[in-house]
């Protein structure tokens, strides 16, 4: 049988002929913000104890180096193992770092964040009734997320399950 592989976007190798088939993916992406050729940047200071969860960040207020990858294997009969991760290096240009207070820290250095992600999923086909299908995935996620703003300064666990039904 012939094998075919596949390279598209950027980094992503997927051998897509046979049955059990394998996706690898690595992109690598730099945003620098346009921010460094305007007008110099009033420093921003929420009120203490005021703390943005990153919801609303401008997604140009830094400089961004990204890098991800994933794998997945899909197994006859179905199953599926799927892993990823990421790293971000995110440097703001006009957002100060805070302390546990919410005050700046001395000398008002701007926040840098450094995030590294890993998550790994299994999905295996469920027996059903030939109208639909149905497949119980397992899911875990990881986040390290070290900054010198203390409230993006942590680490975080995801366990995930789930029954998908399609037709």
């Amino acid at each position: 049988m012939m094998r075919g592989i596949r390279i598209a976007g950027p980094g992503a190798i997927a051998d897509t002929i046979r049955s059990p088939s394998t996706r690898l993916s690595a992109p690598l992406n730099r945003r620098p913000s346009p921010i460094h050729d305007c007008a110099p940047q009033e420093l921003e200071h929420d009120p203490a104890g005021l703390f943005d969860d990153g919801v609303y960040d401008d997604p140009f207020a830094s400089d961004l180096v990204a890098l991800s990858g994933g794998v997945k294997q899909v197994f006859a009969g179905g199953a599926e193992l799927q892993a990823s991760g990421s790293w971000q290096s995110k440097d703001f240009t006009a957002v100060a770092a805070l302390d546990a207070t919410g005050l700046p820290l001395a000398g008002d250095p701007l926040r840098e964040d450094r995030i590294t992600r890993a998550g790994v999923s299994l999905s295996l086909p469920v027996p059903a009734p030939d109208t639909f299908s149905l497949a119980l995935a397992l899911e875990y996620g990881f986040t390290r997320s070290r900054s010198n703003d203390a409230f993006y300064d942590y680490r975080s666990h995801a366990f995930g399950i789930a029954l998908t039904l399609s037709r």
